[in-house]
C-alpha cells in the first residue's frame, strides 16, 4: 500500500513538474515573442521619427 501510494506520489509530482516546466518554457517563448515584437515597433517608429525628424531638418 505505502509503496504504491509513494510510486502514485511520485508519478503524479513528476507529471506535475513536467507541465509546470512546459509551461514555464511556453511563457519564456511568449515573453520572448512579445519582446521582439515590442522592439520591432520601438524599431519602426523611431525610423519614422527620424526620417520625420531629418525631412524637417532638410526643409527648414
Amino acid at each position: 500500500m505505502y509503496k504504491s501510494l509513494r510510486q502514485m506520489t511520485i508519478t503524479f509530482v513528476s507529471w506535475f513538474d513536467m507541465n509546470v516546466i512546459m509551461a514555464t518554457e511556453v511563457g519564456e517563448r511568449t515573453k520572448l515573442l512579445l519582446l521582439q515584437n515590442v522592439e520591432q515597433s520601438l524599431r519602426i517608429q523611431t525610423g519614422s521619427i527620424a526620417r520625420q525628424a531629418l525631412f524637417w531638418i532638410l526643409l527648414g
